[in-house]
C-alpha cells in the first residue's frame, strides 16, 4: 500500500507517491562465483554478500528449492525404512507357504537371496543393525 502526499503548488494539489508502508523483511545472502545463492537467511549474517527483500524471486525459488530437498531426503529415509518391512514381509509370506521364492522374477530372486545371505552372515552381530522395530506393521 503506497502513501499519497499532497503538495499544494500555486492552488493544485499534485499527488505524490512515496515508498511503500510497509517493506517485506531484508533477507542475508550469500552466492557463490556464479552468482547462485548458496545461502540465506532472515537476517544479515558475516559473510554475507547481499540483501534481498523476502518476496524477491531468487529468494523464493532458494527457500522452494530447500523444501524440495528436505522432502526427498525424508523419502529416502523412509524408503531404507520400507526395504525392511518389505524384506521382513517377503520372508513372512516365505515362511507361511503364501509365497514361494520361485513366484519371483529372476532379478527379484537373486537380489532376496543375496539380502538373506547378507543377513544371516551377520546374524551373531544383530544387535548392532538398528532392529528397534518389533510387532505388527
Amino acid at each position: 500500500m503506497h502513501c499519497r502526499r499532497y503538495t499544494q503548488l500555486a492552488g493544485f494539489a499534485f499527488a505524490r507517491h512515496s515508498a511503500p508502508l510497509h517493506q517485506p523483511p531484508q533477507e542475508g545472502l550469500l552466492r557463490n562465483s556464479y552468482g547462485e545463492l548458496t545461502r540465506v537467511e532472515a537476517a544479515e549474517f558475516d559473510g554475507a554478500t547481499g540483501t534481498a527483500h523476502a518476496d524477491d524471486h531468487d529468494v523464493q525459488a532458494w527457500y522452494a528449492n530447500q523444501s524440495v530437498e528436505s522432502n526427498l531426503l525424508q523419502l529416502k529415509q523412509s524408503d531404507l525404512e520400507m526395504i525392511r518391512v518389505i524384506d521382513d514381509l517377503i520372508s513372512v509370506l516365505m515362511n507361511k507357504g503364501v509365497l514361494r521364492i520361485t513366484d519371483l522374477p529372476p532379478a527379484a530372486q537373486s537380489k532376496l537371496l543375496s539380502r538373506t545371505q547378507s543377513r544371516e552372515a551377520l546374524g551373531g552381530l544383530h544387535k548392532l543393525i538398528n532392529d528397534d522395530d518389533s510387532g505388527v506393521i
